[in-house]
């Protein structure tokens, strides 16, 4: 069977086997065969097509069978043939993160943005001169960006944002593409979290359930945004891209805020902490939502993650008081990768993710037809 990666059956074949050594790590021919369920003459000619392109290489023999033979040569993703960048556009600053193919971190990265430029086009020309087309001696490939607000991911486009002052369709992929000059997705923040995540996190796999949670302490007031992966590897976005966009339910009509606890006066000396009812809040929120959902866990990120035991003593309580069927269910809190740059570092998961993704035969669109995969490795294959 000749390999044609113009023909979507072709391209299916290839990324395949590229997504399986990205997800599940070096495997001889032989395995790959088999859990791909492709015969050996196919599968030889596909491996043998990423080994010249440089997608992955041989690392290692495995162990002999019980029957003897010759040791299994292991192939893997090779990490080196370039670097990914994950940007977390903020309006008063800009994280960065650069990857290895593999999702190794080879730099982090924060500029903070002047009040006199936060306007989206100021803020977008700012991403764009930190930006670097070479990381450590690695082509960047292309760029993941994480962005507040509803964000279409399969277009591209910024819905709303009003922390960036966006209240109409705004084309981010594309306007940053000119300016960077690679391939860009985007994608919410917090979902960003989410997708670092499902990447980093082994317990976070298959068939889970779980809310991501982006917090950060602005003065005296946490800044929260939610993100829920329901019952696999695919956070949900709703019909329209809005879900995981958070208002308290204790809230009262009108106004902005996001909780109803007490707005305080600015003070001198800002807190170190989550005020103690904006946590407990928070966490009866999130706790309707574990036992509503039947979430298995949940995963914090911003400056909520430093405050991981309050909030998962807080978050246990909650579940208990809210659940009538004896146990209580259990769900333990994980720190979302990344530290402080989590939303920088899932948007660099999110670009690998989607750059082996396997298309869809019956559905096109940014990402399922492996565009993205054609865009970065077309001219290699």
């Amino acid at each position: 069977m000749e390999i044609n990666t113009k023909t979507k059956a072709g391209l299916i074949t290839v990324i395949r086997v590229l997504r399986r050594l990205w997800t599940g790590g070096p495997a001889s021919r032989a395995t790959l065969a088999r859990e791909l369920e492709l015969d050996k003459s196919t599968l030889t000619k596909v491996c043998g097509r990423l080994i010249k392109a440089g997608l992955i290489h041989r690392v290692m023999e495995g162990t002999v069978g019980r029957q003897g033979g010759r040791r299994p040569t292991l192939l893997d993703i090779r990490a080196a043939k370039g670097a990914v960048a994950g940007l977390e556009i903020q309006p008063d600053r800009i994280r960065m993160v650069y990857t290895d193919l593999q999702g190794q971190t080879l730099m982090e990265e924060t500029r903070e943005i002047l009040s006199s430029n936060r306007k989206l086009s100021a803020i977008l020309d700012t991403v764009a001169e930190g930006f670097s087309r070479d990381r450590d001696g690695l082509p960047v490939l292309g760029a993941g960006i994480a962005i507040p607000g509803i964000i279409d991911p399969w277009e591209g486009k910024i819905l709303r944002s009003t922390p960036l002052q966006v209240d109409k369709a705004f084309p981010l992929a594309e306007e940053m593409e000119q300016r960077l000059a690679v391939p860009v997705i985007c994608d919410n923040d917090a979902n960003c979290c989410a997708w670092g995540s499902i990447f980093a996190i082994p317990d976070l796999g298959n068939r889970t359930s779980f809310a991501a949670l982006l917090g950060d302490l602005r003065g005296s007031v946490l800044s929260t945004g939610f993100s829920l992966v329901l019952g696999g590897e695919e956070v949900y976005h709703g019909s329209g891209y809005s879900a995981g966009e958070f208002r308290s339910i204790f809230c009262p009509e009108g106004g902005d805020r996001q909780f109803a606890a007490a707005a305080r006066p600015r003070e001198e000396t800002l807190p170190a902490h989550t005020p103690a009812d904006t946590m407990e809040e928070l966490c009866r929120n999130t706790a309707f939502l574990v036992n509503m959902l039947n979430l298995n866990a949940v995963a914090i990120a911003g400056t909520l993650a430093d405050e991981r035991e309050t909030f998962s003593s807080t978050l246990q309580r909650e579940i208990r008081r809210n659940w009538i069927y004896p146990p209580a269910p259990e769900c333990p809190v994980y720190c979302a990768p990344g530290g402080k740059h989590s939303s920088a570092f899932g948007a660099a998961a999110l670009f690998l993710r989607q750059l082996c993704r396997v298309p869809v035969l019956s559905r096109t669109g940014y990402g399922y037809d492996g565009s993205l995969f054609l865009r970065v490795f077309g001219s290699s294959l």
